[in-house]
């Protein structure tokens, strides 16, 4: 091959090449500009995540609020761990604690109207955050000294109350616990709150429902109910009119406890006794 010949490959060669150069520098430039704009955007979306976890911080915070007060799990013992700063009853006296409890309850009586809550919401979150479901509830519960301090209260404000008031009485002194449990009736379909206080030296319970009251009296009987928790449920029962009432769930100051049926009821409450 001649000289010509070489000079005219190799340029040839040389131009191929600077188009080459010329496509790479031009993809250069381009991908400079396009990683820019993806840094610009990935700068605004970790702005947005920042913010989007904040949100949900704040949205989590005011979930848990506004749940906290349906008393729809664990969250519930809070109610009955508040202390009140007064006292209705002296300490546990043998013999003579249910004149004590109707002291409680007369003052509870006395001192805290009956009203019925408006709906309150409840928010159920879905699984990974995928979504939430929102539930109207008939019942926004109170700690004990917003129930003083407000005067009124419905069912299950009372009975914390009740609690709160009985709590150091029966627990302080060793004699017996507290709890407040829900029941539900199959035949109107509501659900009710009272006070359940277990006395195991005793081998029998007491149940208060402040609600109960006809002529405002006070008294076994009446509204407080005393005996094994057979009698207790079942004389209950029949005073409010809910002769077939099912307890599904019992909150204590540390234990919160769901049931399916009556008969799992009681075999928990009798193992209080042992």
């Amino acid at each position: 091959m001649c000289i010509r010949d070489r000079f005219s490959d190799l340029k040839s060669r040389y131009n191929e090449l600077l188009k080459a150069y010329n496509e790479l520098l031009e993809n250069n430039t381009r991908l400079k500009k396009e990683n820019a704009e993806l840094f610009s955007k990935n700068n605004e979306l970790r702005l947005k995540l920042k913010q989007l976890e904040r949100l949900k911080s704040q949205w989590d915070r005011i979930v848990t609020e506004i749940n906290a007060r349906t008393l729809n799990g664990p969250w519930a013992c809070d109610f009955l761990r508040q202390d009140v700063n007064f006292s209705v009853v002296d300490s546990f006296k043998n013999f003579s604690w249910v004149g004590d409890v109707k002291k409680v309850v007369w003052w509870i009586i006395t001192h805290v109207k009956y009203v019925r809550d408006a709906p309150y919401p409840y928010i159920e979150v879905l699984g990974n955050y995928s979504g939430y479901k929102l539930y109207w509830h008939f019942h926004e519960a109170q700690y004990a000294m917003e129930t003083v301090e407000r005067g009124i209260g419905d069912c299950e404000d009372q009975a914390i109350l009740a609690a709160a008031l009985l709590k150091h009485y029966f627990r302080d002194s060793g004699a017996g616990d507290v709890y407040v449990i829900s029941i539900f009736d199959p035949v109107s379909g509501k659900a009710h709150a009272i006070t359940l206080i277990v006395v195991p030296s005793e081998d029998r319970v007491a149940i208060v429902d402040p609600v109960l009251r006809p002529g405002n009296l006070v008294g076994e009987g009446i509204n407080i109910f005393v005996g094994s928790p057979e009698k207790a449920l079942k004389s209950w029962a029949e005073a409010f009119g809910w002769p077939n009432a099912v307890v599904y769930k019992a909150i204590g100051v540390n234990e919160y406890k769901e049931f399916s049926s009556n008969a799992e009821f009681f075999t928990w409450l009798r193992k209080k006794f042992s």
